[in-house]
């Protein structure tokens, strides 16, 4: 093994007694060596030989947890190569996160809260990164819905892509990219219930518009002091417009 280091660590993880499954001792083990920045993207994981012998267990358990591991988007097996972290392919890990959030039933006012909060968080630093020419495209994505709405084009679908696209670019203006896969990951997990929003198109067409101009006004002025303001509006307008559909879901 060329890593003297890693191959250390991994003897060390293999000493222990986890009181976990072999399969998620496994998982949790290669976990903990990519967050703490033993193993990085694109690197090769050691071969199966050496994975079994340094963490102890079988070669069943081994492949097991790799599968698991390529199902969290966390590594790639190429059969006949070996295995390797994965390089910045994050739709596996997405997939996994919100089915994640499903599974956990979160309550009306959990959602209400997680998405005031994460939009909060996004202006904050929008203001502050966001460049002028930045803040023109945001505002070609507004003008895109606007023209859809006025000519009636698009229907509920259509107009609620648009909308999730606004906000994802608005996120890619943090010049954060953590903040931006959080919020990317909320937006994916909330675009069903914002296409569910436009399909009140005559009350949607208005309020959401306000909305979003409401957000390329403050980015314009860099006024740090009306973040409550936006951010209360952003997520106040949809969540009037989808209470019913989450109320009978909770």
């Amino acid at each position: 093994m060329e890593n003297p280091e890693l191959s250390e660590k991994l003897a060390l993880l293999g000493q222990a007694k986890p009181t976990q499954s072999a399969v998620e001792y496994v998982v949790d083990a290669i976990k903990r060596l990519i967050v703490e920045g033993d193993l990085s993207p694109g690197e090769q994981l050691p071969s199966e030989n050496e994975l079994t012998h340094l963490l102890a267990v079988s070669r069943s358990s081994l492949r097991e947890a790799k599968k698991i591991l390529s199902a969290l988007g966390l590594v790639e097996i190429r059969r006949g190569d070996g295995t390797y972290i994965r390089d910045n392919n994050d739709s596996a890990a997405l997939d996994a996160l919100l089915l994640s959030f499903a599974l956990s039933k979160p309550s009306l006012k959990e959602i209400y809260d997680l998405r005031h909060v994460i939009e909060a968080g996004v202006m904050t630093m929008a203001i502050q990164n966001a460049t002028e020419s930045q803040i023109d495209e945001l505002e070609s994505y507004l003008k895109d819905m606007m023209k859809n709405a006025e000519r009636h084009e698009a229907g509920a679908e259509k107009m609620g892509h648009l909308d999730v696209d606004f906000h994802r670019f608005l996120g890619h203006m943090t010049s954060n990219r953590l903040l931006e896969k959080i919020y990317s990951y909320i937006m994916n997990y909330l675009e069903a219930s914002i296409i569910e929003s436009h399909k009140k198109q005559d009350e949607m067409a208005g309020y959401a518009i306000k909305s979003h101009l409401l957000i390329i006004e403050v980015l314009r002025t860099r006024d740090s002091s009306r973040i409550e303001e936006v951010s209360k509006t952003t997520v106040d307008t949809w969540f009037n417009l989808v209470e019913d559909r989450y109320q009978s879901n909770v």
